[in-house]
């Protein structure tokens, strides 16, 4: 019986962090990044330019394609501080061993994504946009992988140690 109440109760914690993640679930645009003057890598460190939240097998997962026009899927995605909140984290890794990798805290604010950038400190701000079913499709790179390795991050290219 006690077997019971337990899978009820994660049960219904499931439904409930899934009705929370659902304010999140559909296609976004960003319209605005905030720059960061004393952090100079900022237009090197990768934010999704368009990205679709969806709920796959009662998990929340994203693809995205960021501003150099790569895509790739969300390497983490999760729903935190009871709903009101989203972590993301992009695929690929750091340049180095010692950097920490970017994780883009986001809040829902008045139908808004708002973004924070950070690793070991606050790196840039971005905010994205549902995108409206009548506008055009995702970028042309979405599900473009890269040729050389076959993977879908091409980090050489924005070189910045915190990637």
């Amino acid at each position: 019986m006690k077997a019971v109440r337990i899978f009820v109760g994660l049960l219904s914690l499931l439904f409930a962090l899934q009705a929370h993640g659902d304010d999140f679930v559909g296609e976004w645009e960003t319209v605005e990044v905030f720059e960061n003057p004393e952090f100079y890598w900022h237009r090197m460190v990768k934010y999704p330019a368009w990205m679709k939240l969806e709920f796959v097998d009662g998990e929340l997962r994203g693809t995205y394609v960021d501003q150099y026009d790569r895509s790739c899927e969300f390497e983490l995605v999760a729903v935190v501080n009871a709903g009101r909140e989203l972590l993301l984290n992009h695929c690929g890794q750091t340049k180095g061993a010692d950097a920490f990798a970017p994780i883009h805290r986001v809040k829902l604010v008045d139908g808004e994504l708002h973004a924070t950038v950070v690793t070991d400190k606050a790196l840039f701000k971005w905010v994205a946009r549902k995108v409206r079913p009548e506008k055009k499709p995702p970028p042309k790179a979405l599900g473009r992988a890269n040729e050389e390795d076959g993977t879908e991050s091409d980090l050489e290219e924005t070189g910045n140690g915190v990637e």
